[in-house]
């Protein structure tokens, strides 16, 4: 709606400041470049701003796995994007990176007990008690601005797809298969963690030893399956940017 305004307005009456954003919105790259904008303006210090005045930084988890199909949408409604003559690269897209957040956001809610804003990450919080006096600074940097560079640069994919006339190639098809896989392997490790969390708080409540390693599924294979599947994920999704060069 932002990059609607300003495109639509841009010719008639922006002077000053919004003048220059219009001139930034219609640029080239200025579709990447208004995304940084709003994503520093709104979650680098606006998310920055709530987290001091609630004294938690939880606001930026779940929003994690929500930006990036926001970011998608942008670059999909941008007055500059050229995808309309070939649909199926940007349904393709934006289903996968849908599927991937409602999985995520599933996820971590689950593992919150379906409470909304019950804790930070512990890390932020680890952080904040050995620095209590930087941390309304170093908060800004660890937990707003270290984002944007992430969350802007694995959505890039997105800006090709949307910036791009290509019809669906092989490395799309490669790109979904890989994808999925990705998230099914990342589903299928958190439900078995899940269920392994489960099964020792269960043990603690009859007075037995916890288990010290999980050992199933994927689990007996690597330490970490559940981020190899996000990887998986994340390097098939920049399949979708060979078309575009």
């Amino acid at each position: 709606l932002t990059t609607y305004l300003l495109f639509k307005r841009c010719p008639a009456s922006a002077e000053g400041f919004f003048n220059e954003l219009c001139k930034l919105n219609s640029s080239p790259g200025g579709a990447i470049a208004m995304v940084n904008l709003l994503f520093f303006t709104n979650i680098s210090v606006g998310f920055w701003v709530i987290g001091l005045l609630q004294r938690s930084m939880w606001l930026i988890d779940p929003y994690w796995t929500l930006i990036p199909p926001l970011i998608g949408h942008f670059y999909q409604l941008h007055p500059l994007a050229s995808w309309g003559p070939n649909a199926s690269r940007s349904m393709l897209s934006l289903g996968m990176i849908w599927i991937w957040s409602l999985r995520l956001t599933h996820s971590y809610f689950r593992r919150e007990e379906w409470k909304f804003g019950q804790r930070e990450d512990w890390r932020y919080t680890k952080m904040a008690y050995e620095n209590p006096r930087l941390w309304p600074i170093l908060s800004f940097f660890t937990v707003g601005v270290a984002q944007q560079p992430m969350l802007v640069g694995v959505t890039l994919p997105l800006y090709s797809v949307h910036f791009c006339s290509s019809g669906l190639v092989w490395t799309d098809i490669l790109a979904v298969g890989l994808g999925l896989s990705g998230i099914a392997i990342a589903a299928h490790s958190d439900n078995t963690l899940n269920l392994f969390m489960q099964s020792n708080a269960e043990r603690a409540e009859r007075g037995e030893a916890r288990v010290p390693l999980l050992l199933e599924g994927l689990w007996q294979y690597s330490r970490h399956p559940n981020y190899f599947g996000e990887q998986l994920f994340w390097w098939s999704f920049a399949l979708f940017a060979i078309p575009r060069g």
